[in-house]
């Protein structure tokens, strides 16, 4: 007579990163010595004295874009497991042997996308700069993503002024003492992460030098803006310059 397997659970639900456990047991009406093994072992999975471990890792599911409606939902690991759309099945089969006849039991892994912040892996600068008025400051992150969403950045200088947006570096002058606050946030189109700096400035004035030219007619300005990741390309058939702009 053929061996029965007893199996806690037939269709699992879980978030990545969440461990959880299915239990096996395994009877044989004849007294058979039985042999039990489960088919497709995920990787990093554990099959042993009729317990199955696993602990799926954050790339088990593939992460796609999300729309509003997803984000509010995987917001919490509850309604993440229970709504979202983004998941990934494995069936596994567990099999009981007498040697002679064998019952196979299949069970349902559904295992759903957690999406996971970015992450600041460098700022600078990293303690409180003491700068002088009208001395320029250069405030940088290097920011990762290890879902590999596409990251967007916004600049917050303080109440009254505009936000800067697009760019992992920004060069700042402050025109007043005092201590003064950037606020960067980070975001992958889910979460958010927020750095802020915070720059002293001192009541000493930079000394301003005015340039020597030769020129009689007034200069003409024009302001381009680059990405991110700093591709542009100057469109001036003349020479370029650098200028800071002075909020």
């Amino acid at each position: 007579r053929a061996p029965s397997l007893d199996i806690n659970y037939d269709d699992v639900t879980v978030n990545e990163g969440e461990e959880f456990t299915v239990r096996v047991t395994a009877s044989d009406p004849d007294n058979d010595p039985l042999e039990l093994r489960v088919t497709n072992l995920p990787t990093g999975a554990e099959f042993q004295d009729g317990a199955f471990v696993w602990n799926p890792n954050y790339d088990t599911v593939m992460n796609s874009s999300a729309g509003w409606f997803e984000s509010i939902i995987t917001s919490t690991a509850y309604t993440n497991k229970k709504f979202s759309k983004q998941e990934s099945v494995v069936w596994l089969e567990f099999i009981g042997s007498d040697g002679e006849l064998e019952v196979v039991h299949p069970v349902k892994i559904t295992i759903k996308n957690v999406n996971r912040a970015p992450e600041i892996v460098r700022f600078s600068p990293v303690d409180k700069p003491l700068v002088k008025i009208g001395e320029p400051v250069l405030l940088e992150v290097d920011a990762i993503d290890r879902d590999g969403d596409e990251l967007t950045y916004e600049w917050n200088f303080g109440l009254g002024e505009s936000k800067l947006g697009g760019t992992t570096k920004v060069e700042r002058i402050f025109v007043s003492p005092g201590l003064k606050k950037v606020t960067l946030t980070i975001s992958d189109g889910e979460q958010e992460v927020e750095h802020t700096f915070s720059i002293r400035v001192s009541n000493e004035r930079v000394a301003v030098t005015e340039p020597i030219s030769e020129a009689v007619d007034p200069y003409e300005y024009r302001v381009y803006i680059v990405d991110h990741n700093g591709v542009g390309q100057w469109v001036d058939p003349f020479e370029s310059r650098t200028y800071v702009i002075q909020h």
